[in-house]
């Protein structure tokens, strides 16, 4: 930790050099909690693949010092040391490397770790995006703290342009009534609360199961049958997902399998809260549109 302290006591006297802001800098994160750093982080540790890729697409890639499990985005990210996976973090490996910031994902890290790192002088902040326009204010936070607030900007307008060029696109098409698949065993789904959900709608889509709680609640084979889906759509981190799409054709009485409009979706571009949610809903819109070209199809033999 010597270094760290080191680090630490220059900036406090105003001898690391800092350019572009004015610092000590503080931001709040999405606990509520203002986060104050002294000078831009140098030696950042994230703890979620979606954290990683936000700190690559500020530009600022180059002080990442580890990561969790499954930072695979960009390539370079997958060279990165591993500090964390989906159920612990190992505090003492993140120790070692001495990180001047922890960027922590409230709903996927157990607090306590925060609470153990703030305890012994490592600042950690914390990110919940939860809505389509929370990244471009995640961007903006993310960049100001690692002392890259113009790329951060930059990428935030484009997302945003991007997003409400989608929507414009998309606001007088046909609603279709989707079940967008996340698990098998047991069958799962998301509900209205989920960003999917907010992607779906972006499009022109209509998720069956927006009322179910929670937000990622276990339905059945009957319930999916019942509110007949126009379009199934199915996670790619379903192990052997391409098999489901044989197995969703077993219910020929489902108007998404009757149209063959059941698809796969890359699961990393619309589950991480980054810049990549744009491909996500490009591709979520181009499967409803396959679809609408099919019921249009169909609405044209009845007549």
């Amino acid at each position: 930790m010597r270094s760290f302290r080191f680090r630490r006591f220059l900036a406090l006297t105003g001898l690391l050099a800092v350019s572009g802001a004015a610092w000590p800098l503080a931001v709040k994160d999405d606990r509520g909690v203002t986060v104050t750093l002294e000078a831009p982080a140098k030696r950042v540790v994230s703890l979620a693949p979606s954290i990683t890729e936000l700190v690559f697409a500020v530009g600022a890639g180059d002080r990442l010092i580890a990561v969790s499990e499954f930072s695979d985005y960009p390539p370079p990210a997958r060279k990165l040391p591993r500090v964390a996976n989906a159920f612990s973090v190992n505090v003492e490996k993140l120790l070692v490397l001495e990180p001047d910031l922890v960027i922590s994902w409230q709903s996927g890290v157990n607090p306590r770790v925060s609470k153990r790192l703030e305890s012994i002088g490592i600042p950690v902040f914390v990110l919940e995006p939860r809505e389509i326009g929370d990244v471009p204010r995640t961007l903006r936070r993310v960049g100001r703290l690692l002392g890259a607030g113009k790329a951060a900007d930059d990428q935030a307008r484009a997302f945003a342009r991007s997003i409400d060029g989608i929507r414009d696109q998309y606001a007088d098409r046909d609603t279709v009534r989707v079940f967008y698949q996340v698990a098998r065993h047991p069958l799962m789904t998301l509900n209205g609360r989920h960003m999917v959900t907010a992607l779906l709608e972006l499009c022109g889509g209509s998720n069956v199961f927006h009322r179910l709680t929670p937000i990622a609640p276990v339905v059945n084979r009957e319930q999916v049958l019942a509110r007949d889906p126009e379009v199934i759509l199915i996670s790619s981190t379903i192990r052997r997902s391409a098999d489901l799409i044989d197995f969703w054709f077993r219910y020929p009485s489902i108007s998404a399998v009757r149209l063959t409009n059941v698809y796969l979706v890359e699961s990393d571009l619309i589950n991480r809260q980054t810049p990549r949610l744009v491909e996500g809903a490009r591709q979520i819109c181009n499967r409803l549109d396959r679809a609408r070209a099919k019921l249009a199809g169909q609405a044209d033999r009845r007549e």
